[in-house]
């Protein structure tokens, strides 16, 4: 396998920008590399990824890597999707449509802008309608997709302004949030959700994507419900390793937590901006 270099002009291979002549490194990858991948994940695709011989080929091709616009199909047909959709009854059209007329009715739109998030905050403050417990829910969960959404990835060329991949986004979020109410959106979601929009053209799938991610056990169950209970774990068994294999970065982690920690203290009585 080849790496070819190349000089970055204006956003990297991967969408990103460049904010120096900095060189990179694009992997190249054979033709018939990429066609066994699409063969296998096509075999994949129809067995469920039940048989032995087909999950060998996936390993082995997984360790040689995968084009950059074939990551979306991989994750596609390895997350399963299709079998969570087959079992799960949710119409993300209809409901992506009912989302529209809500906000129009609330005078939103499907935007990530400020305006959307100024008059969110003025419903809520009882400025316009009365509202429901079901209403503040819902409009709460859309301001903080909104915000966050404004801070994913900002240097993404797909991220940059009013894009439609944000308006995907936040259509997908919301979604989500609908479909799980008893999470409805955590922050860091978002990051998750715009990273599988890089890759996948299709926005309904990468709403299957997520709900698969979220809410199986084989992956991210309970690392974004309200007490954050699995990642809290997950984060504790981290430290207790750090602790035990790399003792002075750990030391060296804690003290500087402790800094930042001292300095947001003098930053809130003084009202001045350290960092």
């Amino acid at each position: 396998m080849a790496a070819t270099r190349t000089h970055a002009q204006l956003f990297n291979s991967h969408g990103f920008a460049v904010m120096s002549a900095a060189e990179e490194y694009n992997m190249s990858y054979e033709d018939s590399v990429c066609e066994t991948f699409k063969e296998v994940l096509a075999e994949c695709e129809s067995c469920g990824m039940r048989k032995p011989p087909i999950l060998l080929k996936c390993r082995q091709l997984i360790k040689v890597g995968g084009h950059n616009s074939m990551r979306g199909d991989i994750w596609r047909v390895f997350l399963g999707i299709s079998e969570t959709k087959t079992r799960t009854n949710f119409d993300y059209k209809g409901n992506v449509a009912e989302l529209g007329e809500r906000l129009n009715k609330c005078g939103l739109t499907e935007s990530t802008c400020d305006a959307n998030i100024r008059r969110i905050s003025a419903l809520l403050d009882g400025q316009y309608l009365p509202l429901s417990e079901e209403d503040i829910k819902w409009l709460r969960n859309a301001r903080q997709i909104m915000l966050d959404i404004g801070r994913t990835f900002p240097t993404h060329r797909l991220y940059i302004g009013e894009t439609k991949e944000k308006i995907s986004l936040l259509r997908v979020l919301m979604m989500y949030a609908k479909f799980n109410t008893s999470v409805g959106y955590c922050q860091g979601m978002a990051y998750i959700a715009a990273l599988l929009l890089m890759h996948m053209t299709n926005e309904e799938d990468v709403f299957w994507s997520i709900l698969t991610i979220f809410d199986s056990e084989k992956y991210l169950a309970r690392f974004y419900d309200r007490k954050l209970s699995r990642m809290q774990t997950c984060g504790g068994i981290f430290s207790l390793l750090l602790k035990d294999r790399q003792t002075k970065l750990a030391q060296h982690l804690v003290a500087y937590t402790h800094c930042m920690y001292i300095l947001s203290i003098l930053q809130k009585r003084a009202g001045v901006r350290y960092l």
